[in-house]
This record gives structure tokens, sequence and C-alpha cells, in this order.
């Protein structure tokens, strides 16, 4: 939880607030959901794409995508593939 505030201090922004509120939605209905047949890189893409989508700058969009890629491993429910 400590992790998660100093990200949103650095970054300036809560998850829940601002342009990307949709794609933190997104995000975390996918990494808590097993069915979805997406991997953690593409939910962690989509969210990237959607903050663009709703009017972040893509630079502050990276460094959200970044902290998710470092941070954020600990919350994806793994997927059982069924080939």
């Amino acid at each position: 939880k400590k992790k998660k505030r100093l990200v949103w201090t650095v970054l300036g922004e809560s998850p829940m607030r601002g342009p990307h509120v949709h794609a933190s939605v997104v995000h975390d209905y996918v990494y808590q959901t097993p069915d979805v047949d997406v991997t953690r890189k593409e939910s962690d893409d989509l969210y990237y794409e959607m903050c663009v989508e709703h009017g972040m700058k893509p630079f502050k969009a990276r460094l959200m995508w970044i902290a998710l890629r470092l941070f954020a491993v600990f919350h994806y429910k793994e997927r059982v593939w069924n080939l």
C-alpha cells in the first residue's frame, strides 16, 4: 500500500481521478479476472493507450505504464490458458 502511495505522489496522480480513471478501472478488472484472456503486458499496454486516448500526455502515460510494469506484478491473477 505504501508503494502505491509513493508512486501516486511522485506522479501526482491517483488512479481513481483524472483522465486515466477509465483506464484504471479496465486495467484493474483485467488484472483481477483470470477468465479474461489478456496477458499482463497486454493489459498494461491497454492502460497506456486508454490514458492517452482520454487526454493524458504521452510522457506522463508512459511514466504510469512504467510504474505498472514495476509494481503491479503482485496483483495480477495468473491465467489458465485453454489452448
